[in-house]
């Protein structure tokens, strides 16, 4: 039984880092729908997107870190599904804090305002605690 709850831990804090991806890549390519770049100057060009960035409206910025949080907090959602432990307090955060690598990647790529850094990097680990918290909280009562 032990082994069962350890396989079915690891499919869950996996699935819940897949769902969180999928989340960020869906949203930040809407964005791009809506706020189209120009895709010969920008693919590949760090200084097209530097400059693109300094001139998009507040919307287009937002639709970044909005992306992050709500893949954290699915992320965190279907990870709860999966996990049975006495831990699961800290597996739900692992989808977070794959959001945040994902938040830091981008942020070494391009510069970003000061402000957006800040909403990329911080609400990731506590919306996906929130978003796994009713789930895990159920699921591990008897734990």
């Amino acid at each position: 039984m032990r082994k069962y709850n350890v396989l079915k831990n690891i499919i869950g804090v996996f699935a819940g880092i897949m769902v969180a991806g999928l989340f960020a890549g869906i949203i930040q390519r809407i964005g791009h729908f809506v706020f189209p770049l120009d895709v010969h100057e920008s693919v590949g060009n760090a200084k097209a997107m530097e400059n693109y960035i300094k001139d998009a409206p507040i919307v287009a910025l937002l639709i970044v870190p909005i992306s992050y949080i709500i893949a954290s907090f699915m992320g965190g959602l279907v990870t709860s599904i999966f996990i049975r432990s006495i831990r699961w307090k800290l597996l739900i955060l692992i989808p977070g804090a794959f959001t945040i690598l994902g938040a830091i990647f981008s942020l070494v790529q391009v510069p970003h305002p000061f402000w957006l850094m800040l909403l990329m990097l911080l609400p990731p680990l506590p919306v996906a605690y929130f978003g796994g918290s009713y789930l895990g909280e159920k699921n591990n009562r008897l734990n």
